[in-house]
């Protein structure tokens, strides 16, 4: 089973959060759609293969079918959905996502517990997604290339920063100084302060701030910067002089 049916699996199971969900369908680069959505949204006629299915009959309620893989595709042998292509990631697909759907239903045919539903209420939350899982692959790839992506940091409307119970900022002593954390998405979040301290705990806080909000508030301190993780252990490192490249 491959390792996205498995979450779901293990969150049907009570044995995996609902962040671990949504980063798992956000960050799956082998998404199945249905051929309209990919020519109209993902922009795109081509894609590494195609399954036919019966001809398409709309769902009652507008639903958007996403298959995660060739197998959940296989449990809906002669549906009456179309054609499908594939493979797409989440991103992708996630920030493609309109409100002329009523709702998304990944896995329909599959078991239940291989299943997600996404209401369309919750659509701007997997659009949000989207936007965090790439920044997070931008960051990585700029790690490798020795740069900073300003622009998409300063777009990005979810940074939470380490604060303290009087709102200050919490730093981190680097060999260049002093630097303010702040965290990509609440699970990165979540996991650095599951690492601490147990007695520290109380004094841990965040803040959500767009990207340049907070270099533009952090300018008012005295760090040296600030340190943005984005994966496991994994952070990039922005020095006060480069603020000025974040904020507009």
């Amino acid at each position: 089973m491959p390792a996205l049916r498995d979450i779901l699996a293990a969150y049907s199971n009570h044995q995996a959060t609902g962040e671990q969900v949504w980063r798992a369908l956000t960050e799956h680069a082998g998404w199945h759609v249905p051929a309209a959505f990919a020519i109209k949204y993902l922009r795109t006629t081509t894609s590494q293969g195609a399954t036919v299915f019966a001809d398409e009959v709309p769902t009652s309620d507008s639903a958007l079918i996403l298959f995660t893989d060739p197998v959940a595709a296989g449990h809906a042998d002669g549906a009456p959905i179309g054609i499908f292509m594939h493979a797409f990631s989440g991103v992708q697909v996630f920030q493609a996502l309109v409100d002329s759907y009523g709702c998304v239903r990944v896995n329909p045919h599959s078991p239940k517990s291989e299943g997600w539903y996404i209401g369309q209420d919750a659509f701007p939350l997997a659009r949000l997604w989207a936007q965090v899982v790439n920044l997070e692959q931008a960051m990585m790839a700029s790690a490798a290339e020795d740069t900073v992506p300003h622009a998409e940091i300063a777009a990005h409307p979810g940074f939470l920063v380490l604060i303290n119970s009087e709102r200050l900022p919490i730093t981190l002593n680097l060999a260049q100084g002093a630097f303010a954390v702040a965290f990509t998405s609440p699970d990165r979040y979540e996991a650095f302060v599951a690492k601490q301290p147990a007695e520290n705990h109380g004094n841990l806080k965040s803040a959500t701030l767009d990207g340049a909000t907070l270099c533009k508030q952090l300018q008012n301190f005295d760090v040296a910067g600030v340190v943005i993780y984005y994966g496991d252990q994994k952070g990039l490192v922005i020095r006060k002089e480069e603020f000025a490249s974040v904020i507009p």
